[in-house]
């Protein structure tokens, strides 16, 4: 027996707990590697599904900087859940989800909700449909994705996958009770008051009985992240930063390729502009065009008019460019946040045909009064320049303590908030 008057041991495990896939992006997104280079032991949990990548998910990877369990079944999850009550610490993404609560709770466990953290313009009431619509021969390329190399066993892993799925349903219907009153989370984080708000407004009542810390947005926390670095700024290229608007890939929710922009005819003359624009940029300003590609998309070999293209650097990209042009796409923060000029552009087809120009271009534009570009009028595509948005002042602060701040919070990147908060826990 130890001392009854010594300090408690810190809990040094922390399981991430997750629905879908989790990059190394995300991964860092959430603070973990940050917990990580400071001791923690770090674990991702992936509830549902059978197959290690669902439908939707083909072009993500698991995270490979911490073990990545795969639950298939909520049962599992449970008894993992019980079996690390006492050692470890839960950081789940959402506090509305009351079945992947209910053994958390259940068991007394300390967790926290990342919340709110990523808020972007949309508008009002704007409902999209979100049904799956296929065509055979998508229906049959997917069944092949999911199950190549595996055509014997097929049989099998349909009837084992029925078997899981009404596995699932049978334990979501017993454990649908709210036990979150009983067992709050230690802490709620969002990136501010308005963040919170909305997840009020959704039905989260309870959000009025749990303690709440402004943690910023993910761009934001990646602008704090970047300016800890010290680099000058060179300005001597034009960032084009991919929106995932027209490009395939994980970010792409499966009823928005069946949309206009991703007919063949229709996607290859949006690539041929976005590179032509480029050009026109390239021969104006006399300097290069380099490409910041959205993390979540598949270029499927397109390569701007064979432009260097970078992964995984945005925001530094958008800190020392001269120039940012883009579609829409959370990523505009950064510019923003650096005082870039701004170059916005989409197509008629995008306008006129499809869900996105609803629920996030004319939003996004409203709320920074960007100039638009429309790829398809012949004076604005060869003269871009004369479409570029200043940002005026006080649109800039509007949209960051809207969307990616509370006035007035602590600046500190969001592993440090997490690892303050885990600070104060104890066995």
């Amino acid at each position: 027996m130890g001392n009854p008057n010594s300090e408690k041991e810190k809990i040094r495990n922390v399981i991430y707990v997750s629905t879908g896939v989790v990059q190394n992006i995300a991964f860092r997104e959430a603070g973990l590697e940050y917990l990580q280079q400071r001791g923690y032991t770090v674990t991702v949990w992936i509830v549902g599904g059978y197959d290690k990548t669902t439908k939707w998910d083909v072009f993500d990877k698991d995270c490979d900087l911490c073990e990545v369990y795969h639950l298939n079944t909520y049962g599992r999850y449970e008894k993992m859940v019980k079996e690390h009550c006492r050692d470890s610490v839960f950081i789940l993404p959402t506090l509305s989800d009351k079945v992947l609560l209910h053994p958390i709770c259940g068991y007394g466990c300390s967790y926290y909700i990342m919340g709110n953290r990523t808020r972007t313009p949309t508008a009002p009431g704007f409902e999209y449909d979100k049904s799956i619509k296929e065509t055979f021969s998508e229906r049959l390329s997917g069944w092949y994705e999911r199950y190549r190399g595996r055509m014997l066993k097929f049989p099998f892993i349909r009837i084992k996958k029925s078997y899981i799925e009404w596995e699932n349903r049978k334990y979501r219907s017993s454990h649908s009770d709210d036990l979150r009153p009983a067992n709050l989370p230690k802490a709620v984080f969002v990136t501010n008051e308005i963040a919170a708000q909305a997840m009020r407004d959704t039905g989260l009542d309870i959000m009025d009985r749990c303690r709440v810390i402004y943690s910023n947005s993910r761009a934001y926390n990646d602008y704090l992240t970047e300016e800890l670095k010290g680099e000058e700024i060179s300005e001597d290229f034009i960032l084009c930063a991919n929106s995932g608007a027209g490009f395939y890939g994980s970010g792409v929710i499966k009823c928005y390729t069946v949309e206009d922009i991703y007919k063949p005819d229709e996607n290859k003359k949006y690539l041929d502009q976005i590179a032509y624009m480029l050009d026109r940029l390239e021969d104006h300003y006399g300097m290069p065009v380099i490409v910041a590609n959205h993390p979540r998309c598949d270029l499927r070999g397109y390569d701007y008019g064979g432009r260097k293209i970078v992964e995984g650097r945005t925001c530094e990209l958008s800190k020392k460019c001269s120039l940012f042009v883009t579609a829409t796409t959370t990523a505009i923060a950064y510019p923003v946040l650096y005082n870039k000029d701004i170059l916005f552009y989409y197509n008629e087809c995008i306008r006129d045909r499809t869900k996105f120009w609803g629920l996030a271009y004319e939003p996004l534009m409203r709320a920074l009064d960007l100039n638009g570009l429309n790829l398809d009028d012949e004076k604005m595509i060869n003269e871009p320049w004369n479409y570029i948005t200043k940002i005026k002042p006080e649109v800039k602060d509007r949209y960051l303590e809207t969307y990616h701040y509370e006035k007035g919070a602590i600046n500190k990147i969001f592993g440090e908030v997490l690892y303050d908060a885990l600070q104060e826990e104890t066995l």
